[in-house]
């Protein structure tokens, strides 16, 4: 494989396997990164013109002390399976330049905490090895050398970004297949175009004009958005007939199931290599809208002042818009995945309880959904910590026990008035949940994300988001802490088990003291509760002498924070977002994630949206509300990371 950065912006990307990073060097360098079947890797620098100076990095399959030269210079014929110019651990750190481009034999300064190669050897690429495909070049490519050559001027990307293009040669393990030629028809995944941007490039095609996608995809949402599948009842089916036509167009094959009559789910795949799948999942229902509240109509898609209007702008029209783009891509310019790609547009997110859409799909169609990994909503907003932005990516999500509690006690006269009233009785029982917080319950998710975020913090404020861990003092830290009070609350929510009252109801006549009063409770458990769990708890506060009776329960989930898709996000990200580290993170609420993995133990499911907040727009609070919107920008800048996510996945092997 043959990674190419020719933006010169410092920062690296880490070759698929996760195993070395690479170095990046001056604006005016360009660095070549390999990795052969040997896993050594080739790294080369060069000027805009002139002769391309080049050294070699491997892993720990050859140890010496970092930056410790090889008595070995690169000649004609060299495969890049012997021993390298130079050896040097870059797993973790970049080399950066400052000032001019480094010279031949020249030290390569060590970067904060970095562990640098050094001392180049001269090598020289040919011009025949140059390839200029947007703002990046890469190519994989099979011959057996390393070879010298001359020089090529410098070239103008579409960015405006002026860059030299080199490559050498990797030779195969002996006896191993030689790879498929790019040039050869579709794009083998191994052959990544990354650029410090996080901007992907397949060789060989022409390269992505983001501006046209910027307009397509915008045009997809728009017209999921005209499309009213207010949930009830849902109509998805008119939104699955919509997106099937386009992914047809695209030269796919889609397969459009309807669990009742107007209830559509629409799936495709992109067929791979033998890798466990990876779904792209979204839902298609929105929820109702009160019509006299919006500035434009909630089902017209208007595209004002850089924002599209509408219900599903947000949730999650958006993002399913988005998936369907990184699919057409995906097709467009001929990927072949190391593993499938899926894609769902599914119903009955928002109103049901999974009767119609992906938990009916793994009852009765799960060849259409089944896959170990799945990526779909809930996280990729940016929030604000002592002055430090962090990007989410949900990893888990609370349970779900909603129930009736009903007291019980003698039916009377109004005019006579006695102890044994049902009415009070309930409300002496709900009475201590306004004011006590069930026990606290910090879940892996949460302990993550508050170590997260105390990172590189200020002391204080660092000691001070830990201690909200500590059950002796998180009330207190927790109020001390300078966040705003929805996060504040929310936080509180996401530390514990929660009991909400949201119904009451009680007898039928004003002048009857009625024999039975009820509440319903909407219960969320914290990862690691149980709804037996839960149940215990409620009754210490509320009291025994009730009935409590559950109609709806789903257990809390957590996917793992580490490795995988996960760990493909963050690397992405630091591209994308350098200055936002990324940062696990709990949901209170639910998503048809509840749905899949209680029938698939052991799914991994992350939410992951990017959305940066815009400034003097609360965008969580448009989510159900009024004038939801999304910024077109934004919806372009996910799309485009949701892409590079996906490519740079599904060439990673394991899980």
């Amino acid at each position: 494989m043959l990674y190419n950065d020719t933006t010169g912006f410092g920062e690296g990307f880490r070759v698929p396997d996760g195993e070395v990073r690479a170095a990046v060097a001056h604006p005016q360098a360009l660095t070549v990164v390999g990795q052969a079947p040997s896993r050594r890797v080739l790294c080369g620098i060069g000027e805009l013109a002139g002769s391309h100076q080049a050294f070699v990095v491997v892993d720990e399959a050859h140890p010496r002390l970092p930056g410790q030269l090889v008595d070995k210079t690169v000649e004609e014929g060299d495969a890049l399976t012997e021993e390298p110019l130079v050896e040097g651990d870059l797993l973790q750190h970049l080399a950066r330049f400052d000032g001019d481009p480094p010279k031949r034999g020249q030290e390569i300064p060590r970067a904060q905490s970095s562990t640098t190669a050094r001392a180049f050897q001269k090598m020289t690429v040919g011009e025949d090895e140059a390839l200029s495909v947007g703002v990046g070049v890469m190519r994989e490519d099979v011959d057996d050398t390393v070879r010298p050559g001359g020089h090529f001027p410098g070239r103008q990307g579409r960015l405006g970004i002026r860059f030299a293009g080199a490559i050498g040669r990797v030779r195969p393990v002996a006896g191993q297949d030689r790879q498929q030629r790019p040039e050869d028809e579709g794009v083998s995944a191994h052959a990544l175009n990354v650029t410090s941007f996080g901007l992907v490039f397949p060789p060989m095609k022409e390269s992505i004009d983001w501006s046209q996608v910027a307009g397509e995809v915008t045009g997809y949402l728009q017209d999921l958005i005209r499309i009213d599948t207010t949930n009830p009842p849902g109509n998805e089916t008119l939104a699955a007939e919509y997106i099937a036509g386009v992914l047809e167009k695209e030269g796919y094959t889609p397969t459009l199931t309807e669990s009742a009559p107007g209830r559509g789910n629409v799936t495709t795949r992109l067929s791979g290599g033998t890798e466990d799948p990876l779904l792209l999942l979204g839902h298609t229902d929105v929820v109702a809208v009160d019509v006299a509240h919006w500035t434009h109509p909630p089902f017209s898609g208007d595209l004002v002042d850089g924002y599209v209007w509408g219900r599903g702008a947000l949730d999650m029209k958006n993002m399913v818009a988005a998936e369907l783009m990184v699919m057409l891509l995906l097709k467009r310019h001929g990927v072949r995945p190391h593993r499938d790609v899926m894609f769902a547009a599914t119903a009955d997110e928002e109103a049901g309880k999974g009767n119609h859409g992906p938990g009916w799909l793994l009852d009765h169609h799960p060849e259409q959904i089944e896959a170990p990994v799945i990526l779909t909503e809930g996280g990729g907003h940016d929030v604000v910590i002592g002055g430090q932005r962090f990007i989410t990516c949900q990893v888990g999500q609370k349970g779900i026990c909603r129930m009736r509690v009903t007291a019980r006690g003698l039916p009377g006269h109004g005019s006579v008035p006695h102890g044994d009233n049902a009415v009070l009785a309930l409300c002496t029982a709900l009475a201590p949940l306004r004011t006590i917080d069930l026990p606290l319950h910090p879940s892996p998710t949460m302990q993550a994300f508050l170590e997260g975020v105390a990172t590189g913090q200020p002391q204080a404020l660092a000691d001070g988001l830990r201690a909200v861990l500590d059950p002796a003092h998180s009330d207190t830290a927790l109020m001390r802490l300078p966040i705003d009070e929805d996060t504040r609350a929310r936080w509180r929510s996401l530390l514990r088990n929660t009991a909400s009252v949201t119904m009451l109801e009680a007898g039928r006549s004003i002048n009857v003291i009625p024999s039975e009063a009820t509440a319903w409770i909407d219960g969320r458990l914290a990862p690691g509760a149980t709804k037996d769990s839960f149940l215990a708890e409620l009754r210490t506060v509320m009291g025994a002498d009730l009935e409590f009776q559950v109609d709806q329960y789903s257990p809390p989930l957590e996917a793992e924070a580490e490795g995988g898709l996960y760990d493909t996000i963050v690397d992405v990200m630091s591209r994308h977002d350098p200055e936002a580290p990324v940062v696990p993170s709990l949901s209170t609420g639910g998503t048809d994630a509840k749905h899949i993995v209680p029938r698939r133990p052991g799914t991994q499911v992350y939410g992951f949206m990017p959305y940066r907040q815009q400034p003097g727009l609360e965008e969580m609070q448009l989510i159900h509300g009024h004038d939801e919107r999304t910024s077109v920008a934004e919806l372009l800048s996910a799309t485009r990371i949701l892409f590079e996510v996906v490519l740079q996945y599904t060439h990673h092997s394991g899980k």
